[in-house]
């Protein structure tokens, strides 16, 4: 299961939830402000233990950043004006921005995956990994825009589950308008009204509305005045309600550019950042997901393939990567491919690393080939990949079909049952 975060509005709710001990003044001199380091000790203890029971791990976890509103902007320049244009205390600005970074850096320290796309609302990020993910998905959010998805994905809406009907989420929206983002609804028309027309029209009719609106259909739609006076209202300003209703509806096919980031989940990158922000106490209980690296030689190879053992149930994939030598040095091609060439052919395996366990933090190099060590036996490697092929594990690294493939095959006499090894 994964767990779909939108970030900047939970850091926000946890930064504003609970007072700091301690306040800090603001401009005007009156202690007003909590500090950073309270709020994000409240995401961690609250949002984020929350999390963690739910799916298990912090690599099924994905915090979506807000890049802008480029296209509902362009839409529509009055969007989000008022929001724009209030005036935050310059000192709990400060605050709200080393809260957030804080508790980037320390969920990118424990193996969390950000993602964002400049110009792009969170929102519509969010729609598309609902729609695309597979298996189930839960959604963590303050915004009820985010209600529409849920057909596709859980939606915690702020502390509690939501239960409601998805269905008329964003025709609702496009009629009534939305203060927060600043767009107003058919003039005339409030959540009484359109109340109103979806216990007369039914929820059917109303959802065949919304397809309308969303397929561009303008010729049908007109073709229902006289069905409802509230909708000929919303009819008779139809320019108004396309755009509102363009504003309000999620636009996943606006995701098409993202930029993924999901760090190596260190211990002390962790500790580091948990010390900065005066939280030290706190980072016993993260440790358990940063990487233990294990160097593995004959001396200790019995314990470690029980471990190992003990780690696949709880194991989505292995990341796997050979360390080889070239054992032939043809002069000639490194000439040829100026320095770049590997010779995949003549590639003798030194070692094997790979990556277990529910965050992949077990990592376990065999040394098969390096002087002044007790080396593991290559047949110790093979019998590694087919334990991992016996279970169904599927294993990834960066060049498997055109590298450890083929250098499997030459060392081991082995090919890889995977279909699809990367």
């Amino acid at each position: 299961m994964y767990a779909l975060l939108d970030f900047k509005g939970l850091v926000m709710r946890d930064y504003h939830s609970r007072k700091s001990a301690e306040l800090l003044q603001d401009s005007e001199g009156k202690f007003t402000i909590t500090t950073a380091e309270k709020g994000i000790e409240t995401f961690l203890t609250e949002t984020w233990s929350e999390v963690i029971r739910l799916v298990g791990s912090p690599a099924n976890v994905i915090a979506v950043l807000d890049g802008g509103y480029d296209y509902r902007l362009k839409l529509y320049p009055q969007y989000k004006a008022a929001r724009r244009a209030k005036t935050v205390d310059p000192v709990l600005s400060a605050q709200l921005k080393i809260c957030q970074e804080g508790i980037k850096a320390i969920l990118e320290a424990i193996g969390v995956t950000f993602v964002g796309q400049k110009g792009v609302e969170g929102d519509d990020i969010i729609a598309l990994l609902a729609l695309k993910l597979e298996g189930r998905k839960a959604i963590f959010t303050l915004d009820s825009d985010l209600t529409a998805l849920s057909r596709f994905a859980d939606v915690k809406l702020g502390r509690e589950w939501y239960e409601g009907n998805s269905d008329l989420v964003t025709l609702r929206k496009s009629v009534i308008g939305d203060t927060s983002d600043g767009y107003p609804g058919i003039r005339g028309v409030g959540e009484v009204a359109f109340g109103r027309m979806s216990s007369d029209l039914g929820t059917a009719y109303m959802v065949g509305l919304e397809r309308l609106l969303a397929e561009r259909k303008w010729a049908e739609l007109e073709k229902l005045q006289g069905k409802h006076p509230v909708l000929d209202r919303c009819l008779a300003d139809l320019n108004v309600w396309v755009t509102q209703f363009n504003l309000a509806l999620l636009h996943p096919e606006l995701a098409n550019d993202l930029t993924w980031i999901r760090k190596v989940p260190e211990t002390h990158v962790m500790q580091e950042a948990m010390n900065k922000y005066g939280l030290s106490d706190m980072a016993e209980g993260l440790t358990q997901w940063c990487t233990s690296y294990t160097l593995v030689t004959a001396a200790n190879i019995k314990p470690v393939l029980e471990i190992i053992l003990d780690l696949i149930p709880v194991t989505d994939f292995v990341a796997w990567d050979y360390e080889t030598t070239d054992f032939v040095g043809n002069e000639n091609f490194r000439l040829a491919a100026k320095g770049d060439y590997v010779d995949v052919l003549n590639s003798e395996i030194t070692g094997m690393s790979i990556a277990l366990g529910n965050n992949g933090q077990y990592s376990y190099y065999f040394s098969v080939g390096h002087a002044d060590t007790a080396n593991v036996d290559k047949k110790i490697v093979l019998g590694i990949i087919k334990l991992f092929e016996a279970y169904n594990l599927r294993m990834v690294g960066q060049n498997i079909g055109g590298f450890e493939g083929i250098v499997t095959k030459k060392q081991l006499g082995h090919c890889l049952k995977y279909r699809d090894w990367e």
